[in-house]
């Protein structure tokens, strides 16, 4: 189909779920991130919260997550997340204490979002460092 979205969510704990979609809605690391066909390539790290997405055949699903990351490129949705729960309605305190994670895995997450923050920043530090040798390129060619 030609509004498909691939999804593909990987846990550790259980098999992977894979739906062709139409449009994905997660709590991404800056707020609530919504996912349509022909999405620009994207790499977000997930909040814990709640995951709604709609099928081809325009059903909707909800699933809450644990922490994780998310990559979008080419119609193609990847999750990789600690955990995942499904269901149409949530207690979330509930849902919360049964995906728990132990206190040394919370500091390791929490290390690890911050080396991906890190990543994040140097990146974009050198593509603003690209863009103005781009820039200055242009302008010393003009001045010749």
């Amino acid at each position: 189909m030609a509004d498909t979205i691939h999804l593909e969510i990987v846990t550790a704990a259980e098999p992977a779920i894979k739906a062709s979609i139409r449009q994905l809605y997660l709590p991404a690391y800056l707020g609530k991130a919504g996912i349509l066909e022909d999405h620009k390539p994207y790499i977000t790290l997930i909040k814990p919260g709640e995951i709604s997405y709609r099928d081809i055949h325009d059903k909707n699903h909800y699933l809450y997550i644990q922490e994780g990351f998310m990559e979008v490129i080419d119609n193609k949705v990847v999750i990789i997340s600690d955990a995942v729960e499904r269901g149409e309605t949530f207690n979330k305190e509930e849902i919360e204490k049964k995906l728990s994670i132990p206190s040394i895995f919370q500091e390791a997450l929490s290390l690890t979002n911050l080396v991906f923050q890190i990543i994040v920043k140097h990146l974009l530090m050198k593509t603003d460092i690209m863009n103005l040798q781009l820039r200055l390129s242009c302008i010393l060619f003009l001045a010749s």
